[in-house]
Protein backbone atom coordinates (compact mmCIF):
# COMPACT_ATOMS: atom_id res chain seq x y z
CA UNK A 1 0.00 0.00 0.00
CA UNK A 2 2.84 2.38 0.90
CA UNK A 3 4.62 1.48 -2.33
CA UNK A 4 1.46 2.19 -4.30
CA UNK A 5 0.99 5.55 -2.57
CA UNK A 6 4.63 6.42 -3.16
CA UNK A 7 4.32 5.53 -6.85
CA UNK A 8 1.29 7.81 -7.15
CA UNK A 9 3.17 10.66 -5.49
CA UNK A 10 6.17 10.19 -7.77
CA UNK A 11 3.86 10.03 -10.79
CA UNK A 12 2.05 13.20 -9.71
CA UNK A 13 5.35 15.03 -9.25
CA UNK A 14 6.57 13.87 -12.66
CA UNK A 15 3.35 14.95 -14.39
CA UNK A 16 3.46 18.32 -12.63
CA UNK A 17 7.08 18.94 -13.63
CA UNK A 18 6.43 17.99 -17.26
CA UNK A 19 3.30 20.18 -17.35
CA UNK A 20 5.19 23.16 -15.95
CA UNK A 21 8.03 22.57 -18.41
CA UNK A 22 5.59 22.55 -21.33
CA UNK A 23 3.24 25.33 -20.22
CA UNK A 24 5.66 27.83 -18.67
CA UNK A 25 7.20 28.94 -22.00
CA UNK A 26 3.69 29.72 -23.26
CA UNK A 27 2.96 31.72 -20.12
CA UNK A 28 6.19 33.69 -20.59
CA UNK A 29 5.37 34.25 -24.26
CA UNK A 30 1.88 35.54 -23.58
CA UNK A 31 3.13 37.62 -20.65
CA UNK A 32 5.80 39.36 -22.70
CA UNK A 33 3.36 39.96 -25.57
CA UNK A 34 1.19 42.22 -23.39
CA UNK A 35 4.04 44.06 -21.67
CA UNK A 36 4.11 47.84 -21.93
CA UNK A 37 7.86 47.82 -22.57
CA UNK A 38 9.25 47.70 -26.11
CA UNK A 39 11.78 45.05 -25.12
CA UNK A 40 11.04 41.54 -23.89
CA UNK A 41 10.42 41.47 -20.15
CA UNK A 42 8.81 38.94 -17.84
CA UNK A 43 6.90 39.50 -15.61
CA UNK A 44 5.36 42.22 -17.78
CA UNK A 45 5.57 45.84 -16.67
CA UNK A 46 1.90 46.66 -17.06
CA UNK A 47 -0.58 45.25 -19.56
CA UNK A 48 -1.32 46.55 -23.05
CA UNK A 49 -2.60 45.16 -26.34
CA UNK A 50 -0.71 47.77 -28.33
CA UNK A 51 1.64 45.23 -29.89
CA UNK A 52 -1.22 43.09 -31.15
CA UNK A 53 -2.82 46.17 -32.70
CA UNK A 54 0.46 47.08 -34.39
CA UNK A 55 0.88 43.58 -35.79
CA UNK A 56 -2.68 43.44 -37.12
CA UNK A 57 -2.41 46.94 -38.60
CA UNK A 58 0.86 46.12 -40.37
CA UNK A 59 0.35 45.02 -44.01
CA UNK A 60 3.50 42.88 -43.86
CA UNK A 61 2.43 40.90 -40.81
CA UNK A 62 -1.17 40.63 -42.02
CA UNK A 63 -0.03 39.32 -45.38
CA UNK A 64 2.22 36.80 -43.65
CA UNK A 65 -0.65 35.50 -41.52
CA UNK A 66 -3.03 35.27 -44.49
CA UNK A 67 -0.48 33.62 -46.78
CA UNK A 68 0.44 31.02 -44.16
CA UNK A 69 -3.20 30.26 -43.41
CA UNK A 70 -4.11 29.95 -47.10
CA UNK A 71 -1.19 27.66 -47.92
CA UNK A 72 -1.77 25.48 -44.85
CA UNK A 73 -5.52 25.21 -45.45
CA UNK A 74 -5.26 24.31 -49.15
CA UNK A 75 -2.38 21.89 -48.57
CA UNK A 76 -4.29 20.17 -45.77
CA UNK A 77 -7.45 19.78 -47.86
CA UNK A 78 -5.49 18.34 -50.79
CA UNK A 79 -3.60 15.99 -48.45
CA UNK A 80 -6.86 14.75 -46.93
CA UNK A 81 -8.36 14.13 -50.37
CA UNK A 82 -5.33 12.06 -51.38
CA UNK A 83 -4.88 10.28 -48.06
CA UNK A 84 -8.29 8.59 -47.90
CA UNK A 85 -7.94 6.50 -51.09
CA UNK A 86 -4.25 5.92 -50.35
CA UNK A 87 -5.00 4.61 -46.86
CA UNK A 88 -7.84 2.41 -48.11
CA UNK A 89 -5.53 0.99 -50.75
CA UNK A 90 -2.80 0.25 -48.21
CA UNK A 91 -5.08 -1.43 -45.66
CA UNK A 92 -7.77 -3.02 -47.83
CA UNK A 93 -5.71 -3.59 -50.98
CA UNK A 94 -3.62 -6.44 -49.55
CA UNK A 95 -0.41 -5.09 -51.03
CA UNK A 96 2.61 -7.35 -50.70
CA UNK A 97 4.93 -4.38 -50.38
CA UNK A 98 2.64 -2.43 -48.06
CA UNK A 99 5.39 -1.77 -45.53
CA UNK A 100 7.74 -0.39 -48.16
CA UNK A 101 5.02 1.75 -49.76
CA UNK A 102 3.91 3.12 -46.39
CA UNK A 103 7.51 3.93 -45.45
CA UNK A 104 8.00 5.72 -48.77
CA UNK A 105 4.82 7.78 -48.29
CA UNK A 106 5.87 8.85 -44.78
CA UNK A 107 9.51 9.49 -45.69
CA UNK A 108 9.15 13.32 -45.56
CA UNK A 109 8.64 12.97 -41.79
CA UNK A 110 12.15 11.49 -41.47
CA UNK A 111 14.15 13.51 -43.98
CA UNK A 112 15.81 16.64 -42.51
CA UNK A 113 13.70 19.64 -43.44
CA UNK A 114 16.63 21.56 -44.92
CA UNK A 115 17.42 18.65 -47.24
CA UNK A 116 13.74 18.33 -48.12
CA UNK A 117 13.55 22.05 -48.86
CA UNK A 118 16.49 21.92 -51.27
CA UNK A 119 15.05 18.89 -53.05
CA UNK A 120 11.57 20.38 -53.33
CA UNK A 121 12.96 23.66 -54.66
CA UNK A 122 14.83 21.85 -57.45
CA UNK A 123 11.79 19.72 -58.28
CA UNK A 124 9.39 22.66 -58.35
CA UNK A 125 11.77 24.75 -60.46
CA UNK A 126 11.93 21.87 -62.94
CA UNK A 127 8.12 21.86 -63.06
CA UNK A 128 8.08 25.61 -63.65
CA UNK A 129 6.23 26.46 -60.42
CA UNK A 130 9.17 27.23 -58.15
CA UNK A 131 8.62 30.19 -55.81
CA UNK A 132 4.94 30.50 -56.75
CA UNK A 133 1.79 29.97 -54.72
CA UNK A 134 1.19 26.68 -56.54
CA UNK A 135 4.71 25.58 -55.71
CA UNK A 136 4.21 26.51 -52.07
CA UNK A 137 1.03 24.46 -51.89
CA UNK A 138 2.63 21.42 -53.55
CA UNK A 139 5.60 21.58 -51.18
CA UNK A 140 3.35 21.84 -48.15
CA UNK A 141 1.24 18.93 -49.37
CA UNK A 142 4.43 16.88 -49.18
CA UNK A 143 4.89 18.13 -45.61
CA UNK A 144 1.33 17.56 -44.42
CA UNK A 145 0.52 14.30 -46.22
CA UNK A 146 2.51 11.90 -43.98
CA UNK A 147 0.91 13.24 -40.79
CA UNK A 148 -2.61 12.93 -42.18
CA UNK A 149 -1.83 9.46 -43.52
CA UNK A 150 -0.52 8.14 -40.21
CA UNK A 151 -3.61 9.34 -38.33
CA UNK A 152 -6.02 7.84 -40.87
CA UNK A 153 -4.12 4.54 -40.96
CA UNK A 154 -4.24 4.34 -37.16
CA UNK A 155 -8.05 4.48 -37.29
CA UNK A 156 -8.50 2.37 -40.41
CA UNK A 157 -6.38 -0.56 -39.20
CA UNK A 158 -8.54 -0.99 -36.11
CA UNK A 159 -11.86 -0.21 -37.79
CA UNK A 160 -14.18 -3.24 -38.11
CA UNK A 161 -15.76 -3.86 -41.51
CA UNK A 162 -19.05 -5.00 -39.97
CA UNK A 163 -20.96 -1.84 -40.85
CA UNK A 164 -19.62 -1.79 -44.41
CA UNK A 165 -20.61 -5.42 -44.95
CA UNK A 166 -24.06 -4.69 -43.53
CA UNK A 167 -24.46 -1.77 -45.92
CA UNK A 168 -23.47 -4.00 -48.84
CA UNK A 169 -25.95 -6.67 -47.75
CA UNK A 170 -28.66 -4.02 -47.71
CA UNK A 171 -27.91 -3.12 -51.32
CA UNK A 172 -25.77 -0.01 -50.90
CA UNK A 173 -23.57 0.84 -53.87
CA UNK A 174 -19.79 1.13 -53.26
CA UNK A 175 -20.03 4.92 -53.45
CA UNK A 176 -22.93 5.15 -50.98
CA UNK A 177 -21.17 2.69 -48.67
CA UNK A 178 -18.04 4.80 -48.73
CA UNK A 179 -19.83 8.14 -48.31
CA UNK A 180 -22.31 7.11 -45.61
CA UNK A 181 -20.37 4.43 -43.70
CA UNK A 182 -16.61 4.39 -44.28
CA UNK A 183 -15.94 8.12 -44.38
CA UNK A 184 -17.90 8.95 -41.20
CA UNK A 185 -15.95 6.25 -39.36
CA UNK A 186 -12.69 7.78 -40.62
CA UNK A 187 -13.64 11.34 -39.67
CA UNK A 188 -11.98 11.38 -36.22
CA UNK A 189 -8.65 10.13 -37.57
CA UNK A 190 -8.93 12.37 -40.60
CA UNK A 191 -9.65 15.36 -38.37
CA UNK A 192 -6.69 14.64 -36.09
CA UNK A 193 -4.43 14.20 -39.10
CA UNK A 194 -5.64 17.45 -40.64
CA UNK A 195 -4.93 19.22 -37.37
CA UNK A 196 -1.34 17.99 -37.38
CA UNK A 197 -0.96 18.65 -41.10
CA UNK A 198 -2.26 22.21 -40.82
CA UNK A 199 0.01 22.93 -37.86
CA UNK A 200 3.10 21.49 -39.54
CA UNK A 201 2.42 23.50 -42.67
CA UNK A 202 1.59 26.73 -40.86
CA UNK A 203 4.74 26.84 -38.73
CA UNK A 204 7.18 25.43 -41.28
CA UNK A 205 10.32 27.50 -41.79
CA UNK A 206 12.94 25.26 -43.37
CA UNK A 207 11.08 24.41 -46.58
CA UNK A 208 9.25 27.74 -46.83
CA UNK A 209 12.41 29.84 -46.71
CA UNK A 210 13.63 28.22 -49.95
CA UNK A 211 10.39 29.13 -51.74
CA UNK A 212 9.70 32.57 -50.27
CA UNK A 213 9.80 35.76 -52.34
CA UNK A 214 9.31 39.40 -51.28
CA UNK A 215 5.69 39.16 -52.45
CA UNK A 216 5.08 35.66 -51.08
CA UNK A 217 6.50 35.39 -47.56
CA UNK A 218 4.72 33.15 -45.02
CA UNK A 219 4.54 34.25 -41.40
CA UNK A 220 7.31 31.95 -40.01
CA UNK A 221 9.80 33.15 -42.65
CA UNK A 222 8.85 36.78 -42.06
CA UNK A 223 9.29 36.27 -38.31
CA UNK A 224 12.70 34.64 -38.85
CA UNK A 225 13.83 37.56 -41.01
CA UNK A 226 12.55 40.01 -38.41
CA UNK A 227 14.34 38.48 -35.41
CA UNK A 228 17.59 38.40 -37.39
CA UNK A 229 17.76 42.17 -36.88
CA UNK A 230 15.34 43.00 -34.05
CA UNK A 231 14.02 41.20 -30.98
CA UNK A 232 11.24 43.17 -29.33
CA UNK A 233 7.72 42.73 -28.00
CA UNK A 234 6.36 42.45 -31.54
CA UNK A 235 7.97 39.02 -31.77
CA UNK A 236 5.99 37.81 -28.75
CA UNK A 237 2.77 39.31 -30.11
CA UNK A 238 3.18 37.53 -33.46
CA UNK A 239 3.99 34.25 -31.70
CA UNK A 240 0.98 34.61 -29.41
CA UNK A 241 -1.27 35.22 -32.42
CA UNK A 242 0.10 32.03 -33.97
CA UNK A 243 -0.92 30.11 -30.85
CA UNK A 244 -4.41 31.64 -30.99
CA UNK A 245 -4.77 30.61 -34.64
CA UNK A 246 -3.64 27.08 -33.78
CA UNK A 247 -6.20 26.78 -30.97
CA UNK A 248 -8.93 28.21 -33.21
CA UNK A 249 -8.13 25.62 -35.88
CA UNK A 250 -8.23 22.88 -33.25
CA UNK A 251 -11.66 24.00 -32.02
CA UNK A 252 -13.04 24.11 -35.57
CA UNK A 253 -11.72 20.63 -36.35
CA UNK A 254 -13.12 19.31 -33.09
CA UNK A 255 -16.56 20.65 -33.96
CA UNK A 256 -16.42 19.31 -37.52
CA UNK A 257 -14.85 15.89 -36.98
CA UNK A 258 -15.20 15.08 -33.29
CA UNK A 259 -11.57 14.57 -32.28
CA UNK A 260 -12.64 13.12 -28.95
CA UNK A 261 -13.80 10.04 -30.86
CA UNK A 262 -10.39 9.27 -32.38
CA UNK A 263 -10.20 5.99 -30.49
CA UNK A 264 -13.90 5.20 -30.58
CA UNK A 265 -13.68 3.15 -33.74
CA UNK A 266 -11.13 0.76 -32.33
Amino acid sequence: MDISRGARVVGLIAVTMVSVFLVFPLVVLIGTSVSTTEYLMFPPQGVTFRWFAEVLSSPEWRDGIVISAQIAAVATVISAAIVVPAALGLVRGRLRLRGIVESALTLPMLVPQIVLGVGLLQWLLALGVGRTLVGFVLAHVVLAFPFVLRSVLAVLVGMPQTFERAASDLGATPWRRFWHVTLPLLRPGLGAGCMFGFGISYINVEVSMFLATPELTPLPVRLLNYVAYTVDTTVSAVSALTIVIAFAALIVLDRVTGLERVGATR
